[in-house]
Parts: structure tokens; C-alpha cells; sequence
């Protein structure tokens, strides 16, 4: 990134706080404010991609897209185009209302069969069914705690899609066996001046703790030291999350704030002692246009029990 420090302050506090300061300043090479070249294929490749962003009251939300290979355009390393297909991605998402008010956006780019991941962070500018993102940063993630699955892709139609959608505060029980079952989500971050991320987190099923109908707790395993999504809840603990049900193609997305606990003890931490504690705010249950079309437990060596 032409020399700069790719680091804002609550990711250097997050580093020091691990005892991970060199490790992050020597990974941070990897951030780049352009997509790599060798990656540009990989994009078109896919057909699905996660984004982060923010509503009008400063709320965070992670929502997934969908669309046919091609429908993500590297038209150069600098933007990234996303053909929106109505069909496919569900008019309703808060996404759209938020793009209205904010332009940073978080893009996460993932195929989960081959466990590789892209994150794309800029601004978006929507028009004529087109999202077009113009990248401020990029860079690629390792595949560690990601289940090998297809995805594949239908229009909205079906069971899942007649189920009305749904919303709350305190999580029921349908969304708690969601939560305590799942071994994926993604998570919304973000930096009031750095602008939106969005990114995976893996476990085996039960690493997504319910304490209670407002509070989930998840450990945090080891990474690659940069810290992005601790140290953006350092300085703005808004969060939004995103648990897929690819069996049945619903998805849940929750919004609230997050507190880094980051010498646990008394409860599972991953082995690194630190977790997060996930204050819910608002929930909500809707149709999802894919579903997995086969799914293979193959986890990076980690046990999420406590020892």
C-alpha cells in the first residue's frame, strides 16, 4: 500500500494485546489497495460473495449475494462490478436500504469447496442493477476452519422461499438450534474512518456459544496476527453476522455490539485464551437463494474443546 502503515489503531492495540505486533507487521505485506492479479479469474469463477456494511444508525450487517460465474467483474484491479440479479438475491436484504447511506462495503469472496478467500474492502456506488466497488484494499486469507461444501445456486422459489420472513430481539429456539448447529457465519466489522470488512469464521458445530436469547459467545482461534476484525470492534463495537443454512436455504443475520475478552479462562477460548462476547440487538430470518449440494467435514487440525 505504497509504504503506509496497513494498520489502524485498533489493530496495532489488537496485535500488541495477542503479543502478535511482529507477526501482523510482517503479514501485512499481503494488504495491497489493489486485487491481485493472479485472483482476477478466481473472482469470475464464483458465485457468491459476502458483504459488510452499515445502516443509517451506525448498526452493522453482513448480507450475501448470489448470481451465475461472471456475475463478479474485475473489470481492472482497482473495481470490482457485481451484476445484481433480482432472481437471485432478495429485494428485502437490508443491504440495499443501507447502500443509500453509506458507500464503504466490505466484500468477502469465498469458494468454499476449494476453502480460498478474497476480501475486497472500498466504496460502492449501485445503478442500473449493477454494484460497482472501487478498492481501497485487498488482500487473500489462508483456508483454515472452512468446511469444504458446493454451493449451488437456484432462483428464490420453493419451501424456503414460502416461509415468511422473520425478525426479533430475543433469539427463539428455531434460531438457537441454527446457532448451535452451524460450523460457519460471517461477520460484519468496521472502522468509522477505514471503512467496512467482512469476513469467515469456522468450528466445528457448537463453536458458537448461546449464553443466553441476546448472547452468543465464539472463541477466537489463531489466525494470520493481522487482526482486522478484533481490532475494528476496539474501536467501533457494532457487529453484524450472517449464519447460513445451506440445507435449508434460509440465513440469519443479527446486529449488536461485541466485547473482546481477551484473557478467558473460564470458558473455551480456542487455545489463544481470548473470545467474543455478542451482545444482540435485532435479528432477522429470511429465504436464501442456494444451498449446498454437498458438504464435507474437513476441519484444520483444532479442537474448540476447552482441554
Amino acid at each position: 500500500m505504497g509504504g503506509a502503515n496497513p494498520f489502524h489503531e485498533g489493530e496495532l492495540k489488537a496485535q500488541r494485546c495477542a503479543g502478535e505486533l511482529e507477526e501482523g507487521e510482517s503479514n501485512g505485506a499481503m494488504i495491497s489497495d489493489k486485487m491481485m492479479a493472479g485472483a482476477l479469474n478466481f473472482i469470475r469463477a464464483q458465485n457468491m460473495a459476502v458483504l459488510s456494511n452499515r445502516d443509517a444508525l451506525g448498526r452493522r450487517w453482513a448480507s450475501i449475494l448470489f448470481g451465475e460465474a461472471g456475475f463478479l467483474e474485475p473489470s481492472d484491479r482497482k473495481t470490482l462490478s457485481i451484476t445484481i440479479d433480482p432472481q437471485e438475491n432478495d429485494p428485502g436484504d437490508v443491504l440495499w436500504g443501507n447502500l443509500r447511506n453509506e458507500e464503504r462495503v466490505g466484500v468477502l469472496i469465498i469458494e468454499m469447496a476449494t476453502r480460498r478467500r478474497l476480501r475486497v474492502n472500498g466504496r460502492a456506488h449501485m445503478a442500473d442493477g449493477r454494484l460497482t466497488v472501487s478498492v481501497e484494499e485487498s488482500y487473500v486469507n489462508c483456508p483454515k476452519y472452512i468446511t469444504r461444501r458446493e454451493i449451488a445456486v437456484a432462483p428464490r422459489v420453493g419451501a424456503a422461499e414460502s416461509r415468511e420472513a422473520l425478525q426479533g430481539g430475543k433469539l427463539g429456539k428455531a434460531q438457537i438450534a441454527l446457532l448451535q448447529a452451524t460450523d460457519v457465519l460471517f461477520l460484519a466489522t468496521g472502522h468509522p474512518e477505514r471503512g467496512a470488512d467482512a469476513s469467515h469464521r469456522g468450528g466445528n458445530p457448537g463453536f458458537v456459544e448461546v449464553v443466553d436469547g441476546y448472547t452468543l459467545r465464539m472463541p477466537d482461534y489463531s489466525g494470520n496476527s493481522l487482526f482486522n476484525s478484533l481490532g475494528n470492534l476496539l474501536v467501533d463495537a457494532h457487529f453484524g453476522m450472517l449464519v447460513p443454512d445451506f440445507r435449508e436455504g434460509r440465513m440469519l443475520q443479527l446486529t449488536g455490539t461485541a466485547k473482546v475478552n481477551w484473557k478467558d479462562q473460564e470458558h473455551c477460548s480456542g487455545g489463544t485464551g481470548r473470545s467474543v462476547e455478542f451482545a444482540i440487538e435485532e435479528w432477522r430470518e429470511r429465504a436464501m437463494a442456494a444451498h449446498a449440494t454437498k458438504a464435507v467435514v474437513e476441519f484444520s487440525p483444532y479442537n474448540p474443546k476447552c482441554a
